[in-house]
């Protein structure tokens, strides 16, 4: 699967400033209110969320830190993924940083 990370990333942007969320140094500046602060029950990658039972998912977190070929099939589909994001306390960030000599 190819997709264009830097067009990828401006439709997000786009996006989410459609909705109020701030850039501040290029970094979103969520809304207080969506910020989980509790200590979660359970972390689990999105390949392995079913190993969370279905009463704790509102107190537990999806990661997204996983392997850079799992993580581009993910991010690609994160549009796709919003219902089942949506069932988990929060969500935890990802690195994507692209760099020289990455694979496209």
């Amino acid at each position: 699967m190819q997709i264009n990370l830097l067009k990828w990333c401006d439709e997000k942007i786009s996006y989410l400033k459609k909705y109020g969320i701030i850039f501040k140094n290029g970094v979103a500046v969520l809304p207080e209110e969506s910020i989980y602060k509790d200590i979660p029950l359970m972390v689990s990658t999105y390949k392995y969320r079913n190993d969370i039972p279905e009463g704790i998912k509102r107190k537990s977190l999806l990661t997204y830190f996983m392997p850079d070929e799992d993580l581009w099939t993910r991010l690609y589909k994160l549009d796709e993924d919003l219902e089942i994001l949506k069932t988990f306390g929060g969500i935890t960030g990802f690195d994507l940083s692209p760099s020289i000599g990455m694979l496209f």
